[in-house]
């Protein structure tokens, strides 16, 4: 090139054109270090330390997959160390052993949505095990579908307090003990919580839970062979749904509080102990369930609000003294006569006292037949409302304690 040219394209590219070219163009190091030449990057292993431990069933995650689990005699996966596991696929059990057998606390297994599947002969699908002196507990069970486990318990965590299941389904399990008789599909311990789960033609009950537990948003369906949940002292149940079982939808212990629940289609709906809190569900029995009752009260200092039955009614049974009987509406009343538990009839039975009834609602009744009130308790005025019109001129009708059968 000419001389005069390369002047042209030097004041061209200016000072800082230049100064970039400079920098582009220095080399490496005048004297590299000694030794041979390595790499700068990182090593193989030190990749695999940064994926999920499990060999070739591993995934970039830190979460272990239940298949690395070792087996044992009993059990197809044996889970002993804490940390968070994942079914890596659909499983199926085997005869005469436990599907998953935790052996360890603060463990946690997220199905992903995938179905773990029984076969004649199993034993539990997912079980804690433990003893007296360090039971486990903190167990959670998270999106695992399980489908036509028989015999054992489902999942049996009644040994796990302070576990929880969520997001889970139960489609076609049953459990029945040595005796024969059925049990529910799920077992939890102490201090547990059952949330957003759903169990679908289940024999023997969807859930029983250990004193101080929670069973919210649930759902129980078609079931039959016992009620849909169980409870032990303390528990609360809340916001769930159980529609076509043929035993009570729930049979709980003291110290409960049953909120907000839709029991449609049930062979009895609610049977509780003492000092328990049953408020605001929606109870509704089967026609041909003549015998049975929306509530049934078992134990002294209860507390009956704002709920609304049909097909059965509120009784109190010998020893449900001082409970309160409020603002409940009852429809759907049959032929039986008052006190006997059956229809849309308040019953408090005699062996009860103290108890006080007021300003509820029975529909298609007069108050011989929807009132039955041993001696003993207080309520407020019974009213009887026969066909429409202004009922203001009725006697009593103003009073704010009244319990009208209209």
């Amino acid at each position: 090139m000419d001389p005069v040219d390369r002047r042209f394209i030097l004041a061209g590219a200016g000072l800082v054109g230049v100064t970039a070219l400079a920098r582009s163009a220095r080399g490496g190091p005048i004297d590299p270090p000694q030794g041979p030449v390595s790499s700068t990057g990182r090593t193989l292993d030190q990749i695999y330390d940064k994926i999920a431990a499990g060999g070739e069933h591993g995934k970039a995650e830190t979460r272990k997959p239940i298949t690395s689990c070792p087996s044992s005699p009993n059990a197809q996966f044996v889970v002993t160390e804490p940390g968070v596991y994942y079914l890596p696929h659909n499983l199926t059990g085997e005869p005469n052993k436990c599907c998953i057998e935790i052996r360890a606390s603060h463990v946690t297994i997220d199905g992903d949505d995938y179905t773990i599947t029984g076969v004649p002969g199993t034993l539990a699908c997912i079980q804690a095990v433990g003893d007296a002196t360090s039971p486990p507990c903190w167990i959670e069970l998270d999106s695992i579908a399980f489908r036509g486990w028989q015999g054992a318990p489902c999942c049996d965590l009644s040994l796990a307090g302070s576990s929880r299941i969520e997001g889970c389904w139960f489609d076609s399990c049953s459990s029945v003990d040595n005796n024969g008789l059925a049990g529910p599909v799920c077992v939890m311990g102490s201090s547990c919580v059952m949330y957003d789960c759903d169990a679908r033609h289940c024999v023997g009950g969807m859930c029983s839970a250990g004193a101080g537990s929670v069973i919210e948003e649930c759902l129980c369906a078609d079931g039959s062979g016992g009620p849909a949940f169980r409870c032990e002292p303390g528990c609360t149940v809340e916001d769930n749904f159980v529609v076509g079982n043929d035993a009570p939808a729930l049979v709980a212990s003291g110290r409960c509080v049953v909120l907000y629940n839709r029991f449609v289609d049930v062979s009895g709906g609610v049977d509780v102990g003492p000092a328990s809190v049953v408020e605001e569900n929606d109870i509704e029995c089967r026609p041909d369930a003549a015998l049975s009752s929306c509530i049934t009260i078992r134990g002294e200092r209860c507390c009956v609000q704002e709920n609304y039955c049909s097909g059965g009614g509120i009784v109190v049974l010998p020893g449900g003294n001082g409970t309160l009987i409020e603002s409940n509406h009852l429809s759907g009343v049959s032929s039986g006569g008052g006190g006997g538990g059956g229809g849309g009839f308040i019953a408090v039975y005699d062996g009860a006292t103290r108890c006080h009834i007021s300003s509820n609602r029975c529909r298609n009744a007069s108050t011989t037949s929807a009132f039955s009130i041993a001696p003993g308790n207080s309520y407020g005025p019974l009213v009887t409302v026969a066909g429409a019109g202004d009922i203001s001129a009725l006697p009593n009708s103003s009073h704010p304690e009244a319990n009208f059968a209209c």
